[in-house]
C-alpha cells in the first residue's frame, strides 16, 4: 500500500465527514486565545484586579465546545469520547445526584482539537512565537525579581507565599499556581519550538535557553521527569526506528522504575520530597483500592471534580476516573492510552506523548487547568497526526485559506517525510 493511500485511510478513520466547513472567526479567534491564555489565569486576575475574571476560561471553553461541536463530532474518536462522557450523566442519575459541574473538567480540553483541526500555519507560528515570549519574559521576572525572594506574593490572587522552598532553595512558579505547573508549562513550550521547523535559529536559541533556565530555576522532579523521558526518546529515535511494541515496553519500563523510586523516597528519605512521596504513595494506594470497590458504577462526579467538596485526590487521574465513573471511568482510560501510546509513532508526536503519559502515573493530568492543557493538546496530536505533520513540517505551505489535510501538499510532505 503507498503512503497516500495509507493516509487516505488514516483520514477516514478519523473523519466521518470530509467535507468539513470553516468554523466562524469569532470561534477561531476564542481558540487561539484559549490555547495562549488558559493557563495565565494568575497573571490576568493581576492585570484586571479581580478574582471573578478567572471566569473568563469557564466561558471560553464552554463557548467552544457548542459553537465546535458539529465539528467535534466529525472527527471519530472525538464523537466516541463524548458519547462515553454522556454515559456519565446516567451514573450520576443511579447515584441519585444532581451534581453535573465535574462535566466542564471533561469538555475542559476539547477547544485544543479543534484549535488543532483548523489552526492556520501561520498563526499557529505566531501563537507560538507569543508564547515562547511569555516563557522569555518568565526568564527574566525570575532572574532578576522572583530569585530575590521578596515578589512571592505578586500573582498571588489571596496574600499567601506562593513561591515554595525545597531544601532551602526558592522553587520560581511566575504566573502560575505551582513551582510543577511552571515547569510542566515549561517543559511543554520547550518541545513546541523544538518541534517547530520554521522558527529562525537566533529565535529558536532565545526561546529554548530561557527554558532551560527556567526549568532549573523551578526545582521540581516534575520538570526531570519530563525532560529526561523526552531526552531518551530523542536519542533513539534518532538513530532507531521506534515499533509499537518496544514503545509500550519502554513506556512500561519508565513507570516501573518511578514507582520504585517513589516507594524508596517514602521509605527511606528525609525532607520535603519524601513527606510528598509518602503522601503520593498512600492516595495512589487508596485509589489503587478505591477502583477495585467500585469498579462497576463508581462513586460519582462529586469525587472527580476539585471544585467539589468530596473531590477525592489520588495524584492519578486514571484510577480518579475509575473510582468516580466506574466500568466507564475505565473504558475512557482505555481511550486515552490508546491514543497516547498506540495511535502513532512519529518521533516528534512521541517527545509530547510517551513522556507525558509516564508522568500521568504519579501526577494528575485530567484535574488542573494546565495539565488539561497539556493533555488535550497531545491526544490531538494523537488523532490528527497528518496534521501535525504539517505543522511540523519546515516547508508547509502557509495558507490564507481553512487547512485541508487531504490536500496534495501535505499528502507529498508526509511522503517525504516517512522517507
Amino acid at each position: 500500500m503507498t503512503n497516500e493511500e495509507d493516509i487516505t485511510n488514516n483520514n477516514e478513520a478519523y473523519f466521518s465527514d470530509s467535507a468539513e466547513a470553516t468554523p466562524s472567526k469569532f470561534l477561531y479567534t476564542l481558540l487561539r486565545i484559549y490555547f495562549i491564555f488558559m493557563p495565565a489565569n494568575l497573571l490576568i486576575v493581576k492585570i484586571f484586579g479581580f478574582r471573578a475574571i478567572t471566569y473568563w476560561k469557564d466561558l471560553a471553553y464552554i463557548l467552544c465546545f457548542f459553537l465546535g461541536a458539529k465539528y467535534l463530532v466529525r472527527i471519530k474518536p472525538i464523537l466516541v469520547y463524548i458519547s462515553l462522557i454522556s454515559f456519565t450523566f446516567l451514573l450520576q442519575i443511579i447515584h441519585g445526584e444532581w451534581y453535573f459541574e465535574y462535566f466542564t473538567w471533561l469538555i475542559m480540553g476539547l477547544p485544543m482539537v479543534l484549535y488543532l483541526r483548523f489552526i492556520k500555519i501561520k498563526d499557529y507560528d505566531k501563537d507560538i512565537i507569543t508564547i515562547a515570549c511569555l516563557m522569555v519574559l518568565c526568564a527574566i521576572w525570575i532572574l532578576f525579581f522572583e530569585s530575590t525572594g521578596g515578589y512571592e506574593n505578586t500573582f498571588a490572587i489571596e496574600e499567601e507565599g506562593f513561591t515554595l522552598l525545597r531544601d532551602d532553595v526558592i522553587r520560581m512558579r511566575y504566573y502560575f499556581v505551582s513551582p510543577m505547573a511552571l515547569s510542566q508549562y515549561t517543559w511543554f513550550v520547550m518541545l513546541l519550538v523544538f518541534t517547530n521547523k520554521r522558527l529562525t535559529k537566533p529565535l529558536k536559541t532565545i526561546f529554548l535557553l530561557s527554558t532551560v533556565y527556567t526549568l532549573v530555576a523551578c526545582n521540581t522532579r516534575a520538570g526531570i521527569l519530563l525532560v529526561a523521558v523526552s531526552g531518551v526518546y530523542f536519542v533513539y529515535t534518532y538513530f532507531f526506528k521506534l515499533k509499537k511494541g518496544l514503545n509500550f515496553t519502554i513506556i512500561i519500563v519508565f513507570i516501573i522504575v518511578i514507582i520504585i523510586q517513589v516507594i524508596k523516597s517514602a521509605l527511606y528519605s528525609d525532607g520535603n520530597a519524601s513527606e510528598s512521596d509518602i503522601e503520593r504513595l498512600l492516595l495512589l494506594t487508596l485509589g489503587i483500592q478505591g477502583a477495585i470497590e467500585n469498579f462497576f458504577i463508581g462513586l460519582g462526579g462529586e469525587s472527580f471534580s476539585p471544585r467539589s467538596d468530596n473531590w477525592l485526590c489520588f495524584e492519578n487521574s486514571s484510577l480518579a476516573l475509575i473510582n468516580s465513573f466506574g466500568i466507564i471511568g475505565f473504558i475512557l482510560v482505555g481511550w486515552f492510552l490508546y491514543h497516547f501510546i498506540f495511535k502513532t509513532m512519529d518521533k516528534r508526536i512521541l517527545l509530547f506523548s510517551s513522556a507525558w503519559i509516564v508522568y500521568a502515573t504519579i501526577f494528575p493530568v485530567l484535574q488542573e487547568t494546565t495539565p488539561i492543557l497539556i493533555t488535550w493538546f497531545i491526544i490531538s496530536l494523537c488523532i490528527l497526526p497528518d496534521r501535525a505533520l504539517e505543522l511540523f513540517s519546515s516547508d508547509a505551505v502557509l495558507e490564507e485559506s481553512e487547512p485541508d489535510i487531504e490536500s496534495s501538499h501535505i499528502l507529498s510532505d508526509i511522503s517525504e517525510l516517512k522517507s
